[in-house]
């Protein structure tokens, strides 16, 4: 029934459970999805990110690092100055506990690989255009998020979420109570509302790796 509101431009929707895929029965551990690591300053955040990759599904996670890492599971291969031009690469993980590292970063900028950017890889971006065509995910809290796009954060996240993906050429999670995902094709979709628990060091890091 018409309620006399026009509806939002572009495909928005909330977002359900996911339908996962059935395992191809021929598939192994590339196919399954590779993922990589980049470890820095506080590496237990990306042994919760690594963990969670591996736990959802990623059939073969590594971390870079330099430092024997603990608290994760023993499939996860932990190497020194891991390449990241691996062509069955699948996606490149890097911000969660990386501190001050501008060369991982550009290193990870200018890797061919889909890639995730969370915590200190948004804050030391910069220019958030130079995302333009990098395959890239980035996954800022408020603060993160001011810091990048120079916008606060408003009632109308959603289209503050749309300009920022739109803007960098990539897909934003603006992470919150109400987190807002969108494509700069126009797509915007909504979480429903998080629980309070999910106030906690860490949370973000698990939902990077995810």
């Amino acid at each position: 029934a018409d309620i006399g509101i026009e509806p939002p431009e572009g495909c928005w929707r909330e977002i359900g459970r996911p339908v996962l895929p059935p395992l191809s029965p021929t598939g192994f551990k590339y196919t399954r999805g590779m993922v990589l690591a980049v470890a820095g300053e506080m590496p237990g955040a990306i042994a919760l990110a690594a963990s969670a990759a591996a736990r959802c599904g990623a059939g073969y996670v590594r971390v870079n690092t330099p430092h024997h890492l603990t608290g994760m599971p023993s499939a996860i291969v932990q190497l020194k100055d891991e390449s990241i031009d691996d062509h069955r690469l699948g996606c490149l993980l890097i911000g969660p506990g990386l501190g001050l590292n501008r060369e991982a970063l550009e290193r990870a900028l200018h890797s061919g690989a889909p890639k995730v950017l969370d915590a200190d890889a948004i804050s030391d971006l910069g220019d958030p255009t130079r995302l333009r065509g990098k395959d890239a995910i980035l996954t800022p809290h408020a603060g993160e998020f001011l810091r990048l796009f120079g916008e606060e954060e408003s009632s109308q996240k959603a289209e503050q979420t749309l300009r920022a993906s739109q803007c960098a050429g990539a897909v934003v999670v603006f992470k919150g109570p109400d987190t807002v995902v969108a494509a700069s094709d126009g797509r915007v979709a909504f979480a429903p509302p998080a629980p309070a628990w999910l106030a906690t060091a860490g949370t973000g890091d698990v939902l990077s790796g995810m």
